[in-house]
């Protein structure tokens, strides 16, 4: 197989180191505006090759594209259209890890390209990071406990311990994600929430109680397309939620410019210029050994309640990944939040092929069989599904 990654940062960096180790993966292209930055993130191996590519040109990529079997959009969300539009050109299958809701916050714009890919027999396989992506898979997995499912609840975590401040991932990603407007699924219909609302303390396991707050997240737009449902909504723990929300409460997100003393300031612009880039894998790799970072996880619970047969029960799966400093042993250099959706995306895309289905597909539209198979995959790197709390009655 032949697969064009565009985009060479931190998620690429780690789909890449486990790609390369499948048999079946013969060539590996990543395509980067900045050559320069995308050396430190690229393995210096005779199957990957390294090349200049502007994901917003639909030709450009469409030409690089020419005779691979998969392109990944490992870059920004925002070029999603775009690159599936260069799959259209080519006749290659496509795969990204989130949607970025362009004109339309209640719809995964990918969604537009269905009738083409299924008229051209290509697969468009979307959202297959680890939230979205593995917590699909969880939410799919725990809805078939049940005969009726009434809720589900999309419960993520990032804790880190650090001595100084660390962008586990693209600091200009993470503030799009956290001023995105939240929205929910509930009683047929989506709509959208304010920032930082819906408050809510949560058990995470080898972590404990959490306070969460609704975040934009993919899982609400897309379940509800395959498992009947009556609600699903999405929320966030951790320091980043916690720091954001004060920036917000600051006036921080502001896009109008602010008198300051003999000049004017936009806060927005001020807040991105202070925070760091993502570190490097050789940087990350110094600041777990020199203990700058002392621990850092992620984690997914996903909980579903509903009926089976009379009586009303809850379905909880979850999934710990490693520790940073177990990760950086498994995949030097890799971040904590780089790492669940870099293995994840890699994995699905191993079975891209094996994809009867065609058109447009989110993870919780595959078969069961690609759906077992994936999370058996998980395994040997680390990433465990608990299932020992499911099916838990209520009352």
């Amino acid at each position: 197989m032949r697969i064009l990654i565009v985009g060479a940062g931190a998620t690429a960096y780690v789909i890449m180191r486990c790609l390369i180790r499948d048999r079946s993966v013969n060539e590996i292209v990543c395509g980067s505006r900045d050559l320069k930055t995308a050396r430190a993130y690229i393995p210096r191996l005779r199957q990957i090759r390294l090349l200049k590519l502007d994901a917003s040109d639909v030709d450009s990529v469409s030409k690089v594209a020419e005779g691979m079997d998969l392109v990944i959009n490992a870059a920004s969300s925002f070029w999603n259209l775009t690159v599936m539009k260069a799959c259209l050109n080519t006749g290659a299958n496509y795969l990204d890890m989130a949607a970025h809701h362009l004109s339309n916050p209640i719809e995964c714009e990918q969604f537009r390209f269905d009738n083409q890919y299924r008229s051209s027999g290509l697969v468009g396989l979307i959202n297959t990071g680890a939230a979205p992506g593995i917590s699909n898979l969880l939410a799919r997995e725990g809805s078939e406990h049940l005969d009726e499912v009434q809720k589900i609840k999309i419960r993520l975590v990032e804790s880190i311990r650090s001595n100084k401040f660390v962008s586990s991932w693209s600091p200009y990603l993470a503030y799009d994600e956290l001023t995105t407007k939240p929205v929910i699924y509930e009683s047929g219909r989506w709509s959208i929430k304010p920032l930082f609302n819906g408050k809510e303390r949560f058990f995470f396991p080898k972590l404990g109680w959490r306070i969460c707050y609704l975040i934009c997240q993919d899982e609400p737009l897309t379940l509800p397309r395959i498992i009947k449902t009556r609600y699903v909504d999405a929320k966030l723990s951790g320091e980043d939620i916690d720091i954001a929300r004060i920036f917000y409460q600051l006036g921080m997100f502001d896009s109008r410019p602010r008198k300051m003393a003999h000049s004017k300031v936009v806060p927005k612009e001020f807040l991105l210029s202070l925070l760091p880039a993502t570190p490097t894998p050789r940087e990350w790799n110094s600041m777990i050994r020199n203990n700058v970072i002392e621990e850092a996880r992620f984690g997914i619970v996903v909980q579903i309640e509903g009926k089976k047969g009379r009586d009303l029960m809850r379905s909880r799966l979850s999934v710990m990944f490693p520790s940073a400093t177990q990760i950086n042993k498994r995949i030097a250099g890799a971040t904590y939040v780089a790492y669940g959706a870099g293995v994840a995306a890699a994995i699905f895309a191993k079975k891209i092929t094996h994809i009867e289905e065609k058109g447009v597909l989110p993870p919780e539209a595959l078969s069961k069989s690609i759906r077992s198979e994936i999370l058996s995959e998980l395994e040997p790197y680390g990433i465990r599904v608990d299932t020992t709390l499911s099916k838990v009655k209520m009352n």
